[in-house]
């Protein structure tokens, strides 16, 4: 393997916004998390992640999108309390 990069994105490439993941943690009924913006600000804008090197150097290849991966990450959250 021969690194080609300085750094990485190692992601779904897909474009998601704050809302949707919000929206995604929020599966099964569970109360969704309040978001507390700044309204001061402009919101943060930027495309998708590019992965292709990681692919090309690494042969990464996302296995889930946003949605699958944050409902994996709470239902092991809960899990891990008891």
């Amino acid at each position: 393997m021969t690194r080609r990069e300085l750094y990485y994105f190692i992601a779904h490439p897909e474009q998601v916004t704050l809302e949707e993941i919000a929206a995604a943690a929020t599966h099964n009924g569970r109360t969704p998390p309040r978001l507390d913006l700044d309204d001061g600000r402009p919101p943060a804008k930027r495309g998708p992640l590019d992965i292709t090197p990681a692919q090309r150097d690494f042969g990464f290849a996302p296995k889930v999108d946003h949605r699958e991966g944050i409902r994996r990450m709470v239902e092991a959250r809960l899990a891990s309390r008891g």
